[in-house]
């Protein structure tokens, strides 16, 4: 073969390893990453739909809504489902190996006498979520992955944001999606 026959072979496997590698790095993007996004927005729907039926029961039985039995639930308490808190997604403390994900929606409770808190919690947003997610980042994959750590878990958020606010408390924190992967 000549030199330059060489020349073109190499160009040609140069390209077609270059292609493979573009086409492999598209596949898992385009295809893996959103089978897993997928499959956990299916999770979600699931769990959605389950809480749906249960409150569809609640109702259909009476309750409140109010886990406490308060008749008055709804004139004294409001619940905050910021957008900001929806679908937050935070690497938790792994030893592992791979990278572990919590996937998390928080609503904040407040009591309505506490008219300028929505408020007050509107601009200390970025503050709120940065500590929230400090205090979720901090925690192991095992002690997320345990149910009964998530009642702390939600007074450690409550405790850390009610420090930061002047205008009222939060009385509680709902995690109303909580996904480890």
């Amino acid at each position: 073969m000549t030199q330059k026959g060489n020349v073109q072979n190499i160009i040609i496997i140069a390209l077609t390893i270059i292609v493979s590698v573009l086409l492999t790095y598209i596949l898992m993007t385009q295809v893996f990453f959103k089978k897993e996004l997928n499959h956990i927005k299916e999770i979600n729907s699931k769990i959605e739909d389950k809480q749906k039926k249960e409150e569809e029961k609640d109702k259909k039985d009476g309750e409140t809504g109010d886990p406490t039995g308060n008749e008055n639930y709804e004139e004294t308490y409001a619940v905050l489902n910021l957008e900001a808190f929806t679908d937050m997604i935070v690497n938790p403390v792994s030893n592992d190996g791979p990278n572990r994900l919590l996937m998390i929606s928080i609503a904040f409770e407040y009591k309505l006498e506490d008219k300028k808190l929505p408020a007050e919690i509107d601009l200390k947003i970025p503050i709120m979520k940065s500590e929230v997610n400090t205090i979720l980042a901090s925690q192991s994959f095992d002690v997320l992955g345990n149910a009964a750590f998530r009642p702390k878990l939600q007074k450690m958020v409550k405790d850390k944001i009610n420090k930061m606010l002047t205008k009222g408390q939060i009385t509680r924190v709902f995690f109303t999606q909580f996904v480890l992967q």
